[in-house]
């Protein structure tokens, strides 16, 4: 039985190794499509974060590395293409945080998503690393994509903390953010200042969310599932722990 089962693990696995890579190159091309019809000042690079975020369920070594280094290329292409908007300093800062946050979140992935980490120190990291960031908020003109800049806060909730703090740190950094729009000193367009937001606000949610489900798809494999399994059987587990949630499911179903 257990063969069997490791048997159809490894279909399932070959079956849905690329499909999220396909995914991910074809919303990196609409994002940079769209990147190049929207004026200098739109924070539309960090619509890149899904992509990267996409690269976490693929399988192939290198995949989440060469998604960032896509990412960055467009990132660089597209302010060098777009039509004219904001203060160009003002677009430039903008990349080089969308940049910034595409190495970590990549980083996070790459070194493993739940490290041993001190958790005090943890917690004390992450609200200062949330004041710090609401400060140069509020001093920054509206049109500066700073909030984007809660995603590497968000990751690092995801490391320590569990679903609910991390859920409770999402709503958070969504009032800060809400809170540093009406406290900025004036800058760019309204409109460009309120897309900022909102594009930032996407990716630390995209971040989050599925930050917690690739978690508990690992918890639920590493943590309830194998240790229940026999001694004997736990060479096995190496074939099982990669594929998602409907193979797990199947697999405790199969027992």
């Amino acid at each position: 039985m257990l063969n069997r089962a490791v048997s159809w693990a490894r279909v399932q696995q070959a079956r849905g190794r690329w499909w999220p890579l396909v995914f991910a190159l074809a919303l990196a091309g609409g994002v940079f499509a769209l990147d190049l019809v929207t004026p200098r000042g739109v924070a539309i690079s960090i619509l890149y974060v899904p992509v990267i975020v996409l690269g976490w369920r693929v399988r192939a070594a290198g995949a989440v590395l060469a998604l960032l280094v896509l990412s960055t290329v467009l990132t660089v292409i597209g302010y060098l293409s777009s039509p004219s908007g904001a203060a160009p300093w003002m677009a430039v800062a903008n990349r080089s945080a969308s940049i910034l946050v595409f190495g970590a979140v990549a980083a996070w992935r790459m070194r493993g998503a739940r490290q041993t980490f001190p958790r005090g120190l943890a917690v004390l990291l992450i609200f200062g690393l949330v004041a710090a960031v609401f400060e140069l908020d509020v001093q920054m003109p509206l049109g500066v994509a700073v909030a984007t800049l809660y995603v590497p806060v968000a990751l690092l909730g995801l490391t320590v903390l569990s679903r609910r703090w991390v859920l409770a740190l999402g709503l958070l950094v969504t009032a800060l953010t809400v809170i540093g729009w009406a406290l900025s000193p004036p800058g760019s367009v309204m409109w460009m200042a309120l897309a900022n937001r909102g594009t930032s606000l996407f990716a630390i949610w995209i971040v989050a969310m599925l930050g917690l489900k690739g978690w508990q798809t690992e918890r639920a494999l590493t943590g309830r599932f194998v240790p229940d399994l026999p001694a004997a059987a736990r060479a096995g587990h190496d074939a099982v722990e990669d594929i998602g949630i409907p193979g797990a499911r199947r697999l405790r179903e199969s027992r």
